[in-house]
């Protein structure tokens, strides 16, 4: 039997990462060692009582003799098998995703003193890695008794057998590509060097979804049916309007009516099932091998049957919840979380290091999974939902056109998460969002301005909307989302800016650090080009805290301590400014948890309008203020509760301008 040992460079720009992957995948790299083996660092050691009948190459320098060294090929560590075995590498090739890469080297009949060692070059040319080296002693002493015929180093000591095999190996996870030389050294004298070729991307028969090409499970080809084009279940519970000729009306995505309306059309899988396909496709890269239909009907289920119209795994518009996902592959074993603070690194960077990732092609509002890019980086392969096959991004049918926006990705068993609580705030609506936190950190869109933010390196803001594979002339769905990863506790502010006359829904999704998911959906709220609405957002999912509301703006009443009994989403100053002609003011009104209902009173233009209220504590609403042309002034007041327990009124007056 021989064993092996793992050799520990002693230069490498990666090797703090290499040591914490060691800590925190301790058990499964202990899976590799033989009974007669010693692992510890970066090199894998076996003994032997002879050379090995199946060596690939032997060389022995002259400065060696009478040693007999020969390279028995390159290994990597595939992220797939989260750690547990090594394979070879075929034809040389290795992948950006694999946990590490190395050769193996075997060394019989040493004279005392001899060493052993290897050296790693990048694709420039540069040393990268200096292993340290092993030393051959005929006697030596181990733990304090006498020992002979062992090789000694940082890696370990095996004794008992003057032959010794060594994988050596570093981690080049998320590495640039390109040529990779490692020599391999006796006496510092080399033996054998050779290269092996790091691609940028993941090895294409560990991802499934190309239905020509299945991944072999177990020997098995996954016969699951990838082509979200081949299912006609209902997408969750929605349904589109049409009009009069059949044309689906754009923004009228929503939950079905019971019994269906006559202009009510269900969505099915077909149309605008992309996303939720993908999702499948990086469930079976993790080990829960699923079909679309079978998840869609898990995703489907509404959890508390006092709210029928929340579902586990989709926004009221039809928009699938990343995070929901992961809740599904909790129920097959598989350990598999949505990556919250991942929107902001380069699209590279995710498929390296968390696996498949989902991208959206802005050419046709679909969503695409993709494994990486060829050598020259010049394009994104891609598995498509829309057939089942494998893509380019650069594929001109469907002319995708080399670009993608948004990207998700999802964490796997390979690597260590913590960092698994977050929030989406999704608008179904025509207008932009605009998210600032408690330190002024802006993401989002200003379409008064044209500016886009991306301040907070742990959110993102994209269109997430979906066309209708089945006709791409009907209206899919459309919605933005703006994604919060591991938020700081604080009060944000939310700036909703319409770009279009009609209604908008704000839907916020968030998930706790106890993964305890929550969700709350605000009325439809209407807008117009270039109107303003503020809202502020208490956060704690840290706490365990569920979100809270408010609007952004206090009345500008000065009232210490009872600011935050009234606050506005619109308007969002004292004075402002409506559109000619208006004959009613779209109020946005927030109540405090502890006013006192009874005391409310509304005053317009000197005549009460206190019946258009409905105030409630902890609740907000619409109310529709008459105003005429001119100077409107509008009087608000109610009394709460304060911490202190004593009763104090907050009074707010608001003038509306109409030309």
């Amino acid at each position: 039997m021989r064993s092996v040992n793992r050799g520990i460079p002693l230069e490498h720009p990666l090797l703090s990462f290499v040591f914490f992957l060691l800590i925190t995948s301790t058990a499964a790299l202990a899976q590799v060692q033989t009974s007669a083996g010693v692992q510890q660092g970066q090199t894998l050691i076996r003994r032997g009582p002879a050379r090995p009948a199946a060596a690939t190459t032997a060389l022995n320098s002259a400065a060696a003799a009478p040693a007999s060294n020969q390279f028995l090929g390159f290994f990597r560590f595939p992220a797939e098998l989260q750690g547990n075995a090594t394979v070879p590498m075929t034809s040389n090739i290795a992948y950006y995703r694999d946990f590490f890469e190395g050769g193996d080297t075997f060394t019989s009949g040493p004279q005392d003193g001899d060493t052993i060692g290897a050296q790693v070059f990048d694709p420039n040319g540069v040393l990268i890695a200096t292993f340290f080296p092993f030393t051959f002693h005929v006697n030596f002493t181990l733990n304090g008794q006498p020992a002979q015929n062992c090789w000694s180093g940082i890696g370990g000591t095996i004794c008992d057998s003057p032959d010794i095999e060594v994988l050596w190996f570093i981690s080049l996870q998320c590495a640039a590509k390109g040529d990779y030389k490692m020599s391999f050294l006796y006496n510092n004298n080399v033996f054998f060097s050779g290269t092996f070729t790091l691609l940028p991307q993941i090895e294409a028969s560990r991802v499934p979804g190309d239905n020509q090409n299945p991944v072999v499970v177990n020997g098995v080809p996954d016969s699951i049916d990838y082509n979200q084009l081949d299912y006609e279940d209902q997408i969750g519970n929605f349904c589109r309007t049409t009009d009069a000729t059949g044309k689906v009306i754009r923004h009228t995505t929503h939950v079905c009516h019971n019994p269906l309306l006559a202009n009510e059309q269900k969505a099915t899988i077909h149309q605008l099932g992309c996303a939720m396909t993908d999702t499948a496709m990086v469930l079976g890269y993790h080990g829960a091998f699923t079909a679309p239909n079978t998840l869609n009907n898990w995703l489907s289920v509404a959890p508390d049957p006092k709210q029928p119209n929340l579902l586990r795994g989709y926004d009221t518009g039809g928009g699938i919840r990343w995070d929901a996902v992961g809740d599904y592959a909790a129920t097959r074993g598989v350990p598999m979380t949505f990556s919250w603070t991942s929107s902001n690194l380069s699209l590279s960077q995710q498929v390296c290091s968390a696996g498949p990732s989902i991208i959206h092609t802005k050419s046709d509002q679909h969503w695409v999974t993709t494994l990486g890019q060829p050598f020259d980086q010049s394009t994104w392969f891609l598995h498509d939902p829309a057939g089942g096959v494998s893509r380019l991004l650069s594929s001109t049918k469907p002319p995708y056109n080399n670009k993608f926006t948004g990207k998700r990705s999802y964490v796997g068993q390979t690597l260590t998460f913590t960092t698994n609580y977050g929030m989406f705030i999704r608008l179904h609506s025509p207008a932009e969002l605009l998210l600032t936190t408690p330190a002024g950190q802006r993401t989002g869109l200003d379409p008064i301005a044209g500016t886009t933010f991306n301040e907070n390196p742990n959110a993102s803001y994209d269109d997430i909307s979906i066309d209708d594979e089945q006709d791409n002339t009907q209206a899919g769905i459309e919605e933005k989302e703006l994604l919060l990863g591991v938020p700081p506790t604080g009060d944000y502010t939310l700036q909703v800016t319409g770009t279009d006359t009609g209604t908008y829904v704000l839907e916020f999704l968030g998930r706790d650090t106890r993964g305890n998911p929550s969700q709350t959906v605000f009325p439809p709220l209407p807008t117009a080009p270039g109107q303003v609405n503020t809202f502020t957002i208490h956060i704690d999912l840290a706490g365990g805290v569920a979100p809270t509301f408010s609007g952004a703006f206090d009345g500008g009443s000065r009232s210490e301590g009872v600011d935050h009994f009234l606050t506005y989403g619109n308007p969002t100053a004292k004075v402002t400014a409506a559109p000619a002609g208006s004959t009613s003011f779209p109020l946005i009104i927030f109540y405090g948890p502890t006013v006192l209902p009874t005391t409310f009173t509304g005053v317009d233009n000197g005549s009460s309008i206190t019946n258009l209220f409905n105030p409630q504590p902890g609740t907000f609403e619409v109310v529709n203020v008459p105003v005429q042309s001119g100077r409107n002034v509008l009087d608000l007041s109610i009394s709460g509760v304060l911490p202190s327990g004593r009763t104090a009124t907050d009074s707010d007056r608001l003038v509306i301008q109409v030309p």
